[in-house]
């Protein structure tokens, strides 16, 4: 990291966590990960002055479904239908609460058999 830059992770690229300004973006967090040990080309800094970069996630259990989650509703409990890190649990099927987009809302899978959720029967 270089000056005020709250996150590097050595690319120009938007939409990886880290925006070409150094700023972390929205629904996502950035671990500095410190010294490399190998030489990448890192734009925006002199390698001599830092070769650090920094390892950006989505935020799971936030509420906001990303494209890379496969399910995101708003915690981070197993055995709801949208795991701990959200993926999908078996079983189960989410889709979107209308008026808040981006919020699974999970439901047992109908007709297998197995009373996951708030299912009355199956």
């Amino acid at each position: 990291r270089v000056g005020e830059e709250e996150c590097d992770d050595c690319n120009d690229v938007v939409g990886d966590g880290c925006s070409p300004d150094g700023k972390v973006e929205p629904f996502w967090q950035c671990e500095y990960q410190g010294w490399l040990g190998t030489r990448l080309e890192c734009s925006g800094a002199e390698v001599d002055v830092s070769y650090t970069a920094d390892r950006c996630t989505v935020i799971c259990g936030d509420g906001f479904k990303h494209f890379t989650e496969e399910c995101d509703d708003e915690n981070l409990v197993n055995g709801d239908g949208c795991s701990e890190n959200c993926t999908l649990e078996k079983g189960w099927v989410c889709k979107y609460m209308a008026g808040r987009t981006f919020l699974s809302i999970c439901a047992g899978l109908c007709g297998d058999g197995i009373l996951r959720g708030t299912e009355r029967c199956d």
